[in-house]
């Protein structure tokens, strides 16, 4: 790409676009993993990859956008709208940007700053009262992207790692426990279908 400044062509993210957009994701995930190794998993499925996938099929409120340049899907952005209460009995409508993700070979070529852009305008037009994101420690071009938009700290979130994660998966139920519930559901089954032949008599 160079260094000329990328002018990239925006549009709303499709069905065809998810595999590209998850790929995109993945780098930004394995940044985080290699600044922060004990919150993030390189080969996590990114959090983001679903609420991208809720809204291009219709399952949750938001926007989700790409960006192309040369043909291809060179970055991504997006957000989820959320009613929040609001003094006097209203409430506003907030957009929290989800993700971010923007192709390192055309990063600091303003593709991010474009998707960021047209985040806002889409989300003024849909009545949003206030945009909020969230940016992890470490990740300096996304904090100074976000400044540069005029977004501005309202909160400090601070936390105190005591210890390594040490905990694995969630516990799963004895075999013998969840033969138990199969056994169960099944008889209830049984019984409903002999009421209602009762009944139908």
């Amino acid at each position: 790409m160079g260094a000329a400044r990328v002018t990239p062509v925006l549009r709303a993210a499709v069905a065809a676009d998810l595999p590209a957009l998850a790929a995109l994701t993945r780098i930004t995930q394995r940044e985080h993993a290699a600044r922060q190794p004990d919150r993030f998993g390189a080969k996590d499925v990114p959090g983001a990859e679903s609420w991208a996938v809720a809204v291009v099929r219709g399952k949750r409120r938001g926007v989700a956008l790409v960006a192309e340049a040369g043909g291809e899907i060179v970055g991504h952005a997006g957000f989820a709208l959320q009613d929040w209460p609001a003094p006097g009995g209203r409430h506003d409508l907030r957009a929290t940007v989800y993700d971010i993700s923007i192709d390192p070979a055309v990063r600091a070529h303003g593709v991010g700053r474009a998707l960021l852009a047209e985040l806002a305008g889409r989300a003024e037009t849909l009545g949003v009262t206030e945009m909020r994101a969230d940016v992890w420690a470490g990740n300096g071009p996304s904090a100074e992207l976000f400044a540069e938009m005029g977004f501005v700290p309202q909160a400090t979130d601070v936390g105190l790692r005591l210890a390594p994660s040490r905990h694995g998966p969630p516990p799963r139920p004895a075999r013998w426990r969840a033969l138990a519930v199969e056994v169960l559901r099944a008889g209830s089954l049984i019984a409903v279908g002999l009421i209602l032949g009762l009944m139908a008599r």
